[in-house]
């Protein structure tokens, strides 16, 4: 009878326990997330006036003869939404006798090293000038390297300035026509 009783006594202890222990039982929910990545800012700029002109000049003798501005103030606008950094470049000047080659600054200014050769250049009141040839190049803050310049939203004012070709060079009495393009990049 002991057996039976101890049991039994066993047998309601593990119903008692296992009646206390909770049901395990799962549940869940869930939150749908959404996030949207912002575009990166967009590239813009304007320039005004569309035309300058330098009028009627010499051609050059030496480096220092032949140095024109132009006849206005070129305002270039970053009209994007973050800093940009501006590139200058320039075509040929052509005309009917011939085409004039922008030259590249590289350290010194010679317009007479051969004949058909000029620069043309973008000055303005906080940066060194930029001579502008075909391959587009930043407009830099220092003189040092070509790190260029992050202009912020906003206008900048410059001006565009000409070292006419050596004599010699073709064109006498012609009027040459050639374009200045400026490219912002979002920095």
């Amino acid at each position: 009878m002991r057996k039976y009783f101890l049991a039994t006594v066993a047998l309601a202890l593990v119903a008692l326990t296992a009646s206390a222990v909770p049901a395990f039982t799962a549940d869940s929910g869930t939150v749908t997330v959404s996030v949207t990545a912002q575009a990166p800012p967009a590239p813009c700029v304007t320039v005004t006036p569309g035309t300058v002109n330098f009028g009627t000049l010499p051609f050059s003798a030496d480096a220092g003869a032949g140095i024109s501005e132009g006849d206005t103030d070129v305002d270039i606008a970053n009209c994007g939404t973050a800093g940009q950094n501006l590139l200058g470049a320039t075509t040929d000047a052509v005309g009917p006798s011939g085409a004039w080659t922008p030259l590249p600054y590289l350290g010194t200014v010679d317009p007479c090293a051969a004949p058909n050769r000029f620069y043309l250049y973008l000055f303005g009141f906080t940066t060194p000038a930029l001579f502008m040839t075909a391959t587009p190049a930043p407009v830099t803050t220092t003189l040092i390297g070509p790190t260029a310049a992050v202009f912020p939203v906003g206008v900048k004012t410059f001006r565009l300035g000409i070292y006419m070709p050596c004599r010699g060079s073709n064109g006498a009495g012609e009027t040459k026509a050639l374009t200045a393009t400026f490219t912002a990049v979002v920095a």
